[in-house]
């Protein structure tokens, strides 16, 4: 318990999960660019249970003491200042937690702290930020993580350790591109498509032309991915229209920005992924055109 924890973009993933660490009895602290120096009563209403905490939010990092566990939860956007917003929180020996959606940000984030272990992790939840002091969490919450080198085992086993004990599920993977992918066949589609159709999940996944839409992208993400190294399977595609079946109705992350007025995470969600097609020789032609789409929604918008 003697480990301090600083969640380094605190949205809706970053607030849900800090706050459960916070519980568990780590000392926890929490930057969020649009807050001022201030602790907050955050109400967490959850399908594992609900609670309120009190919490030490913080605009800037430089007001923050340093961690041993850096949780970065920013959102994966183009020019996000990771030195500026990093530098203030880690020490020689701290460990870098890449909660992110995406592909292709741990290697900014090597680049940067050469010297520090790095972990990836994906969070695999519906949670939402209903106001800046209200989370809610509508359907599944575990977390997957891996090394970026494969020498870091211990930093996975300190970080799993912490999540434990905030009694979130913590599977550990041995490939952290494999787990990217994995994420990513979910992400294209749907993150995408959410915006393109303004619909959440259930109306997706009800409506045929959402839903065919949605398996191509899939194919094509599936397609990619095992050019790219990941050892995923037509297994993996059904499984997660399975899951997206059963998922309560959800808005995703990015049609949330999207109507709020927010960037797009669209660069390392769908501009990565398209980079990789072509350096490969893959066809993603949905990929292409959703791309381009979204490119035009987020300036129109």
């Amino acid at each position: 318990m003697n480990l301090s924890i600083a969640v380094a973009g605190a949205g809706a993933v970053g607030t849900f999960y800090g706050a459960r660490i916070l519980k568990a009895g780590y000392h926890t602290e929490f930057y969020s660019p649009s807050s001022v120096q201030e602790t907050k009563d955050i109400s967490i209403q959850s399908i594992w249970e609900n609670f309120h905490i009190e919490a030490d939010f913080f605009g800037n990092t430089n007001q923050m003491k340093k961690a041993d566990i850096v949780i970065i939860t920013t959102k994966s956007l183009p020019g996000v200042a990771y030195r500026d917003i990093l530098k203030p929180l880690v020490h020689e020996n701290s460990i870098l937690f890449l909660l992110q959606n995406g592909i292709g940000e741990e290697e900014k984030i090597a680049e940067l702290f050469p010297h520090n272990p790095l972990i990836g992790g994906v969070a695999f939840t519906c949670v939402t930020r209903n106001s800046p002091e209200e989370i809610e969490h509508t359907d599944y919450g575990a977390i997957k993580a891996a090394s970026w080198n494969n020498q870091s085992r211990d930093a996975l086993y300190t970080i799993e350790s912490v999540f434990m004990a905030a009694r979130v599920p913590f599977i550990l993977v041995d490939s952290l591109i494999q787990m990217r992918w994995e994420k990513l066949l979910w992400n294209i589609p749907f993150n995408s498509l959410s915006v393109v159709f303004r619909a959440d999940t259930d109306k997706m996944m009800n409506r045929t032309a959402s839903r065919n839409l949605a398996e191509m992208l899939m194919r094509e993400t599936l397609q990619i991915a095992v050019a790219d190294g990941a050892a995923l399977e037509e297994k993996h595609l059904i499984q997660k229209m399975e899951e997206t079946q059963k998922m309560a109705p959800y808005k995703t992350s990015m049609l949330l920005d999207f109507l709020n007025n927010r960037a797009l995470e669209i660069e390392s969600i769908l501009g990565e992924p398209l980079r990789r097609a072509r350096q490969h020789g893959v066809a993603a032609p949905h990929l292409e055109t959703v791309y381009f789409i979204l490119q035009f929604l987020s300036v129109a918008s």
